[in-house]
């Protein structure tokens, strides 16, 4: 196994590449935030992880200061247009793996969970086999019919006090209706991502994808 770097991005190879995961970062982070635990103690064995790194964008019209961002966040849990560029790419990673594997996988954290729900049920044109959304929420999407028997693994901490566990679960339940969706609570955690929350993504995927 090895870790590429491109710029801000990096890919971590498998010695045998059967699937990719596309992971998404939160709010402020990068791609190398996650690259660690990706490397370290891989989810899958034969699993290529792909970490871009959001550009940086100003936090407010009123402030020059900024921050990587996959989108402007002008009001919680509302759809802005701002999100589309960070689409397109992200897809145009999907679609370029998909040339190699027929197994993708889409995830991430936070904002980047936000992201992989909007890429992977709505806005990706191709089949994806899992989307694991960690300590995140749902804005409005219009999911296909073929899309929603894609397994989904929700993640949330109860003592999350960024984004509030009753919060996410209204966005939920109101935006992801018909979606094949487990939802996992962690009664401690909050804002983060805990080591054992790696155990359950692992033995999620492990039987989600029919792993021995």
């Amino acid at each position: 196994m090895q870790v590429v770097r491109n710029g801000m991005d990096f890919i971590i190879i498998p010695e045998v590449h059967r699937r990719t995961l596309v992971w998404i970062h939160g709010y402020g982070d990068t791609g190398e935030l996650f690259c660690d635990d990706f490397f370290k103690e891989p989810l899958i064995a034969d699993c290529k992880v792909i970490l871009p790194t959001a550009e940086e964008k100003k936090v407010s019209p009123h402030s020059n200061e900024k921050v990587r961002s996959w989108y402007e966040r002008k009001g919680s849990f509302k759809y802005n247009n701002s999100i589309e560029n960070s689409v397109e790419r992200i897809n145009s990673i999907l679609r370029e793996e998909s040339k190699h594997t027929d197994c993708l996988m889409i995830g991430g954290f936070s904002q980047g969970a936000v992201m992989s729900l909007y890429c992977g049920l709505c806005r990706y044109e191709g089949p994806i086999k899992a989307i694991i959304a960690l300590s995140g929420f749902a804005i409005p999407m219009e999911i296909p019919q073929n899309k929603l028997s894609t397994p989904v693994l929700l993640y949330h901490g109860a003592q999350d006090n960024r984004i509030a566990l009753n919060d996410s679960v209204k966005t939920i339940e109101k935006h992801l209706k018909g979606v094949n969706y487990h939802l996992e609570v962690h009664p401690r955690m909050p804002h983060e991502v805990y080591l054992e929350e790696y155990d359950f993504i692992r033995n999620w995927l492990r039987t989600t994808l029919n792993i021995t």
